[in-house]
């Protein structure tokens, strides 16, 4: 499986668009995805990592160093997208190991309740 395969076998499993991942990379539109997809051309090397992040994957992966079983941390793509805006934002990061085998549904529920109450913490109020 050639490098662009990986990119779009990934994407699609994470049910993202050329589009969506297009924006991700800071690209103007999805003809770049679609390139790079293609034949892997246009594939600069300082994107590889941030491609590998934003597919909840890793560099190794991507240039195929390494297989899928070896490198896949979350099965459900709802709850891998959920696991990067954990890991996103320093102050849920500390939930990343905690989150690794629930649903999404908990997840979200979980992320609720620790904004709640940080900004209780903080003096806020939440609805």
């Amino acid at each position: 499986m050639s490098i662009g395969e990986r990119i779009r076998q990934r994407r699609e499993n994470l049910q993202m668009s050329q589009d969506e991942l297009a924006q991700l990379l800071g690209y103007k539109s999805r003809s770049s995805v679609a390139k790079i997809e293609k034949d892997g051309r246009g594939l600069p090397q300082n994107k590889i990592a941030e491609i590998a992040k934003h597919l909840h994957t890793t560099p190794a992966y991507i240039m195929g160093w390494e297989h899928e079983e070896e490198q896949a941390y979350y099965i459900n793509p709802e709850t891998a997208k959920l696991a990067q805006e954990i890991h996103d934002d320093p102050e849920l990061r500390i939930l990343m190991d905690a989150s690794r085998d629930l649903e999404p549904e908990d997840i979200k529920f979980v992320v609720d309740l620790v904004k709640k109450l940080k900004l209780k913490e903080r003096g806020d109020h939440a609805d």
